[in-house]
């Protein structure tokens, strides 16, 4: 059985001396300006891009994302 992973519901967060923050989705890359991350293609998603500026900005840590799943597929 598989999962069909939904691209709205990726979370991406960094955590460094145990208190997690979530980095925030940008619509593009042209957004950036701000930090987050975003994906390689909005419509068609296969690639999580930090912002340059997020990642200037963290200094070690860990970085997770969580996936939410749509269904299960047979």
């Amino acid at each position: 059985m598989a999962m069909r992973c939904n691209p709205s519901q990726i979370v991406v967060s960094h955590e460094q001396g145990g208190t997690p923050t979530t980095i925030p989705r940008l619509a593009s890359k042209d957004a950036c300006a701000s930090g987050g991350w975003y994906y390689d293609d909005p419509t068609n998603p296969t690639t999580v891009i930090l912002c340059p500026d997020t990642c200037s900005s963290i200094a070690g840590g860990t970085i997770t994302i969580h996936f939410g799943c749509l269904t299960a597929i047979e």
